[in-house]
């Protein structure tokens, strides 16, 4: 069984990581002031389909690991003031999706349903899709460490890589995410959404399995347990 969990959940830093330098985390600042200024340059030229994708890019920057512990306040600042100024990037969700199988399969059957794109690929301009990795990514950089333990026990293994996908926020979504869903677990594997801790079967998605109250990629639901809880 799964738990509710306030959304994505960011792990402290190992005290390794609070030795790196300074500079990792100027850089990672610099890289999301840079996207705040193209996002709304694109807003300001009516380009929607480019704020969203930029906007997939800085949810990305904020994933990344906060390498040093000695200047969290700018960060935070960035934070408060991108979505002040950024309203539709708080309604982007993400899935993570482990298919059955070696990546390189994976990335043949999205070329082949969604041809001539990639990094991200893109379902009618709503749903962005990539592959993140450990190795030259940040999957799992931002995952609490039960969270990983629950999808090891489910399949079995420590996946090195996932299929991530972050869904507009102006569609429900709901639809698109089940359809990219059945194709990339046709052969078996597990999604896990931002809602609960619960390693989703396709079965279990398709059917509308009920898990600590939640269906899959259930945000409506996620709000309305909430607010029974007074947590919103």
């Amino acid at each position: 069984m799964g738990s509710l969990r306030v959304p994505r959940r960011r792990r402290q830093p190992h005290r390794e990581e609070e030795r790196l330098p300074l500079r990792a985390q100027r850089s990672r600042l610099t890289d999301i002031r840079n996207l705040i200024a193209r996002i709304a340059e694109a807003e300001r030229g009516g380009r929607l389909g480019e704020v969203e994708g930029l906007q997939v890019s800085l949810a990305g920057a904020h994933r990344r690991p906060h390498h040093c512990i000695d200047a969290p306040a700018p960060s935070l600042k960035i934070h408060a003031r991108h979505e002040a100024e950024l309203p539709m990037l708080q309604f982007m969700r993400s899935v993570f999706v482990f298919p059955t199988g070696e990546r390189a399969e994976t990335v043949a059957s999205l070329d082949r349903h969604l041809p001539e794109q990639r990094d991200p690929w893109t379902l009618d301009g709503n749903l962005y899709i990539n592959i993140d990795d450990e190795q030259t990514g940040y999957l799992f950089s931002d995952w609490d460490p039960e969270d990983v333990a629950i999808l090891e026990a489910a399949i079995g293994h420590h996946p090195t890589w996932a299929v991530e996908i972050d869904i507009s926020g102006r569609i429900d979504g709901t639809a698109e995410v089940h359809q990219m869903i059945a194709l990339l677990l046709e052969h078996g594997g597990v999604a896990m959404d931002d809602y609960t801790t619960h390693p989703w079967t396709l079965p279990e998605i398709l059917s509308g399995a009920v898990i600590d109250g939640l269906r899959f990629f259930d945000f409506r639901g996620y709000h309305e347990l909430h607010r029974e809880h007074g947590r919103f």
